[in-house]
């Protein structure tokens, strides 16, 4: 540690972290009597509210030769004092404790896989409170330190990525920042966005490529798990940055976003993947800005990401992924119709790849599933072009006998007496729950939209 101690100060900073140690140890045990428990919670919160030295003793309790649960009580200290006494503390000590948390951010913590999450956590909310409060006016080097310490290995790249994560939900999503000071903020990490892309961009190239060859080789040895999880975590955090960035930035980074439509493919990233495209898609701006996102219709790696997956799967995680999925769908056809009538934009080469996209989960045994698909539907009939494209004409009669099956009220979650009540007991917590869903399900808007076009009527009638 940078605190220059006596030999009394030491020995008092020993002595009050036994005491948050057997506190936390006394709060934690199942079988501590109830009133021993509250007395050991005041005592905390009374050190964690009153102590100068607070921060001191949360550095030697984040030892890793600690059990986890005092390290996260030690950040905690650390996040607390810095939240409640940094105006009142002199330099020297500000310095100190920033020095010390960048020096235990470079060492990291465990091994990425073995780490617990509230460990990593809990360490880059006391960057990101520090940088809160000094950056960049009192530490103009700090994205600069941060990129250096990605290099030193996948335990600090993981942090810094968490790190840019929790600052930009400060900054931009929750502010819940002095509305000043958050401005300022905000441009500078809007000065670095560039930067911060190219960041990603790398990290995601480096990590998928040896995922993905190892993938091929079906080997899942510690360091393709690794890789995943560092994909995952950039895919998280690029995730709380596309849907406030300029749109300049999804035209000069191409490539990144192409990437992150190929991920799709892959169990363990498809629905981190199909989360941050949602973002993306489904950002708030002009509409001269939704229609430069129509770019998403030439990557045809959207529209064969279900291809090789069992889309009747009654696994809960490949069930989210396909609502995440259909939602990408609709937000492509809500900003395409918007362009078309606004841009007189043309139909996208790939408009049919899309189609088929959507039609497969119309007949979809799911509630939830097929009735995102109706909205689709909703959205096309409503576009005068759309609804009377070639594609769409061709389509009609299919599309006619999957809503009329969609008629048959079936799927209660209590019920065995079909395939849909196995879907539904993957979202419904009850047959209430799922009448509401059924009740909302657009099939008969969506017939009466069919029916309100004459080339639908002649190809019905074909």
């Amino acid at each position: 540690m940078d605190f220059f101690l006596d030999k009394n100060m030491e020995s008092e900073i020993m002595k009050v972290s036994a005491d948050v140690f057997s506190a936390v140890n006394l709060i934690m045990n199942p079988t501590t009597p109830e009133i021993e428990r509250r007395k050991a919670h005041e005592l905390l919160e009374h050190f964690k509210d009153t102590s100068p030295l607070c921060a001191k003793a949360g550095f030697f309790l984040i030892a890793r030769s600690n059990p986890p649960v005092i390290r996260r009580c030690g950040f905690q200290l650390i996040e607390n004092y810095v939240k409640l006494h940094w105006n009142n503390i002199n330099a020297d000590e500000k310095v100190c404790i920033k020095n010390n948390t960048m020096q235990i951010l470079a060492s990291g913590t465990g091994p990425v896989l073995e780490e617990v999450m509230y460990i990593k956590d809990a360490l880059s909310r006391v960057v990101v409170e520090l940088a809160k409060r000094e950056w960049p006016q009192n530490w103009a080097s700090l994205m600069e330190e941060l990129h250096n310490i990605c290099r030193l290995g996948d335990a600090q790249r993981e942090l810094v990525l968490l790190i840019f994560t929790r600052l930009t939900e400060d900054i931009v999503h929750f502010q819940n920042i002095p509305e000043k000071r958050r401005k300022e903020m905000y441009a500078v990490l809007s000065s670095h966005v560039p930067n911060l892309f190219t960041f990603f961009h790398e990290t995601l190239t480096e990590k998928s490529e040896k995922y993905i060859a190892k993938n091929q080789c079906k080997i899942t040895d510690s360091e393709t798990l690794t890789n995943c999880r560092i994909i995952q975590v950039t895919l998280e955090t690029l995730s709380v940055f596309v849907d406030w960035v300029p749109i300049l930035n999804f035209t000069e980074k191409r490539p990144l976003f192409s990437l992150l439509c190929k991920l799709l493919h892959y169990p363990d990233l498809c629905l981190h993947s199909a989360k941050c495209l949602l973002n993306i898609l489904e950002r708030k701006g002009k509409p001269s800005d939704r229609n430069v996102l129509l770019f998403f219709f030439e990557e045809i790696d959207i529209f064969n990401a279900i291809n090789n997956k069992n889309v009747r799967s009654l696994d809960a995680s490949s069930h989210l992924f396909f609502k995440e999925f259909l939602q990408c769908l609709l937000a492509l056809a809500s900003n395409l119709s918007t362009s078309i009538d606004q841009f007189a934009v043309g139909i996208p080469q790939n408009f049919s790849l899309y189609l088929n996209c959507v039609l497969v989960f119309t007949c979809h045994p799911s509630v939830v599933l097929s009735h995102l698909a109706q909205i689709i539907w909703l959205h096309i009939f409503r576009n005068a072009k759309l609804s009377t494209n070639e594609c769409i004409v061709e389509l009609v009669p299919t599309l006619l006998k999957y809503e009329a099956e969609k008629l048959i009220k079936c799927g209660y979650p209590s019920k065995d007496d079909c395939i849909s009540c196995n879907f539904s007991l993957l979202t419904f917590d009850s047959d209430e729950e799922f009448e509401i869903e059924f009740s909302n399900c657009l099939v008969l808007k969506a017939c009466r939209e069919l029916r309100c076009y004459p080339c639908h009527l002649t190809a019905v009638q074909n």
